[in-house]
Order: structure tokens, then sequence, then C-alpha cells
């Protein structure tokens, strides 16, 4: 489709799947460089991120599942949604094998954690090369897994410019559509819910996940939940109200990276 410098020194093909529509880089010789620093400088919206979904996993959680049960967060990186997780009441654990847990060094996942009620992998698809293997072993631990990751643009045009395709880091090699998502789904025998845009949800149970929506009294998928909670453009549009400086700081990293060579 088109070639991006990866670590602004690597000139990187990308391919599309004419069948599922899933994208994704030439085989990727670059990950032990791209890891060698875990968290990237440009993810300045990891600590907004983490905040922000552990209140809304809460709700998940008091609705569709056992608040009683253990709980992971995979690819975790330093613990930090765990923490705030735990701080909740929760008994969440986490699991990283590039990341030092700082925030969370004596909750890492062991094997005698498992079973999970429900197992967290946020900001993790994109990063992995073989999903259907990686999501096998999260199906192993529990029987629903929540994910996000962002759906590509349909148009090639807008592709190329996605901001979510993050050469410079290096770490997001494969992006996915919702025909992907399903295809995967299918292939692993088990129930995709998907809000179209960042969010979903693996479960080997075909029942949809309800949650009582407070505004109106009654049910509300799960899906139109967190695309209405998170994602929405109200909700964006509150931030830039607030003058944040999270997106901006991303740029202005990008920025320094570049003049620096790094």
């Amino acid at each position: 489709m088109f070639n991006k410098k990866i670590l602004r020194k690597y000139d990187v093909s990308y391919f599309e799947c004419e069948n599922c529509q899933l994208v994704k880089t030439e085989k990727p010789y670059w990950l032990a460089e791209a890891y060698s620093v875990a968290i990237s400088d440009l993810d300045t919206g990891l600590v907004q991120r983490n905040i922000t979904f552990a209140d809304k996993v809460e709700q998940i959680v008091k609705n569709s599942f056992n608040r009683d049960g253990r709980f992971l967060d995979y690819a975790g990186g330093y613990g930090l949604l765990t923490r705030l997780m735990r701080d909740k009441g929760y008994d969440w654990y986490t699991f990283d094998k590039y990341c030092d847990p700082i925030f969370a060094h004596h909750f890492r996942h062991s094997k005698n954690n498992r079973p999970y009620a429900l197992v967290t992998a946020f900001e993790v698809l994109e990063h992995v090369q073989n999903p259907i293997e990686l999501l096998q072993e999260l199906l192993g631990l529990g029987d629903a897994v929540l994910l996000s990751t962002e759906l590509r643009p349909l148009n090639k045009r807008e592709l190329e410019r996605w901001w979510y395709l993050i050469p410079e880091s290096g770490q997001h090699v494969q992006f996915y559509s919702r025909k992907s998502m399903e295809i995967i789904a299918e292939r692993l025998g088990v129930f995709c819910q998907s809000n179209g845009a960042s969010f979903h949800l693996l479960k080997k149970n075909r029942a949809k996940i309800m949650l009582e929506d407070n505004d109106k009294k009654g049910p509300k998928n799960l899906l139109s939940f967190l695309r209405s909670v998170i994602c929405d453009k109200s909700r964006s549009e509150k931030i830039q109200k607030l003058n944040s400086l999270t997106f901006k700081d991303h740029i202005y990293i990008k920025e320094i990276l570049g003049k620096s060579g790094k």
C-alpha cells in the first residue's frame, strides 16, 4: 500500500489483505530495537487512558462479572491499571514480558491465579504479529477478553496519514478492520462484540453483555456503552476545553525526536 520510515531509519512496506482488510508491516526485523525501551515516549496518553479505563472497567465488572473473582491486565506495562483496580477493591493482576510493573510488583500473573473472570488487553493487538496465537493464550486464562485497538480507516489516503501507525516508535505492526476482528473470532470459535471503533469483546458465551444505563434507566449494549463514554466526540471536546496537552505533547515529542534523529 505504501512505505513508512520506521524508527526514522528503516524503509518499511505496509501490506493489506484483500479479504479481511487487515494491514500489516513487512516482517518486523526491528522489534528488538523498538522495545529497547518498553514504553514509548510518544505514549503521552498512558496515564489518562488508564485512569479512564479503570472507571469504565469497574462498571463493566459490577454489572456483568463476579466482582469477587480474579482479573488480569495482560501486557499491563507499569501495572498502573492493576494498581487502580486494586485500589477500587478488585483482585487484579498484571503481566508484561517487556516492562517492569513498578506499580504492581507483588501482583504479577501466576498459574495459581487462573482462571480469571475477565482478561483485559488494552493497546496490545497492534503490537503482535500473530493475533490468533495471542488470543488463544488469553482465552485459555479466562472466558472473556476485553480488547482495545483502533480500527483502521478504510480509505487508503486516510490510512497513510493515520496517527495510530506511529512509525517513529516501531512498535505498531498490525492494524485491524471490523471484518478482520470478526474473522479472528470465528477462527477462535468465540463471539465478538465490537463498537466499530476501539473496543472489542471476545467471549466463549454467545450472550451479549448488557449494562444498566443510569441515564435512561434501562439496559445498554456493552460496546455501545464503551463507545459513548470513552470514545465519543463530546468527550474529546471536553478534553480540548480543559486545555489538555496530551495530544499536543505527543506531537511536540515527535518533533523533538525528529530533530535529534532518534
